[in-house]
């Protein structure tokens, strides 16, 4: 049960690491012009780590990850329990448990949705939505929905709030569905910290 949590954990860490380092490259797809500044921003971003926090979760439980993406193929993701880094490239995963103190490398991992910037680029065209504003802490800022086919019938949403004058995400709002509709997980990316190594 303990392994299940953790592989719901680790995916859904590698899930939201592979979409929001693709960002930049998802949101300025052809058509999605008015995405040139945010796409021209992310693209001299130098790495970012930001929270993640469950709200809910189906089957399974999850708990608040900070994620680390150092650059395209290497990723770090850390909660109470477990620190995961991942090298997608070399499909190679090191997982260290904490309170048991050991280290597990699992090579030729197959990662979800495999390479993350390949994956952001072979989603669909015409996926993303300018929606009304919305405010964080009393600030306005720019809200888009972008949705992508994760395949074999699950689904994607994102509602991204983003900086009007740094053109950058603060905030996204991640839904994950299933074949059927059906909720599998939504969670928050916050406390966003751009151009970090």
């Amino acid at each position: 049960r303990r392994i299940r949590s953790l592989r719901v954990a680790l995916a859904a860490g590698l899930l939201l690491a592979a979409g929001v380092w693709g960002l930049s490259d998802w949101l300025a797809r052809p058509g999605n012009s008015m995405f040139a500044a945010v796409q021209e921003t992310m693209t001299r971003v130098r790495g970012v780590t930001f929270q993640w926090r469950p709200i809910r979760v189906s089957g399974a439980s999850a708990s608040p990850e900070k994620i680390m993406l150092l650059d395209e193929h290497r990723s770090r993701s850390e909660d109470d329990k477990t620190i995961a880094v991942v090298n997608s490239r070399r499909r190679r995963m090191m997982i260290l448990d904490l309170k048991e103190k050991t280290a597990t490398i699992i090579d030729n991992v197959d990662l979800p949705r495999g390479n993350d910037f390949d994956l952001i680029r072979n989603l669909k065209q015409g996926k993303v939505k300018q929606l009304p504003n919305r405010e964080i802490g009393g600030k306005p800022m720019l809200c888009f929905r972008a949705l992508a086919d994760l395949g074999g019938g699950h689904n994607e949403e994102r509602i991204l709030l983003v900086d009007p004058t740094t053109q950058l995400p603060v905030r996204i709002e991640t839904t994950f569905t299933d074949a059927q509709g059906k909720e599998m997980m939504f969670g928050i990316c916050e406390d966003f910290r751009y151009n970090v190594t």
